[in-house]
């Protein structure tokens, strides 16, 4: 697959390496002021584990939001606001 095939696809900022890889590039450079000292292994560590713990919490909030909704969800290709399908709830 391409680089232009790829990018063809999306996905939420929570679940790109890149976005997390930047949060923690910042986190570990902000630690190191303060004293702590991070490797590569230590942060490709952090990152993983961010990744896995966003799409963890966005899981749990889909799940909510869809326990929580007050319609139903349409299938595809469906018009919500059809008047027949209003009507007769299908």
């Amino acid at each position: 697959m391409t680089e232009a095939e790829d990018m063809q696809d999306s996905k939420t900022c929570y679940r790109s390496r890149s976005v997390w890889g930047a949060i923690v590039a910042i986190l570990a450079a902000i630690l190191q002021l303060a004293g702590g000292e991070f490797g590569a292994a230590e942060r490709q560590e952090m990152v993983d584990a961010a990744v896995t713990i966003a799409g963890a919490i966005g899981g749990v909030l889909a799940l909510y939001g869809r326990l929580e909704a007050t319609a139903r969800i349409a299938p595809a290709g469906t018009n919500r606001n059809d008047p027949e399908r209003l009507r007769t709830g299908n």
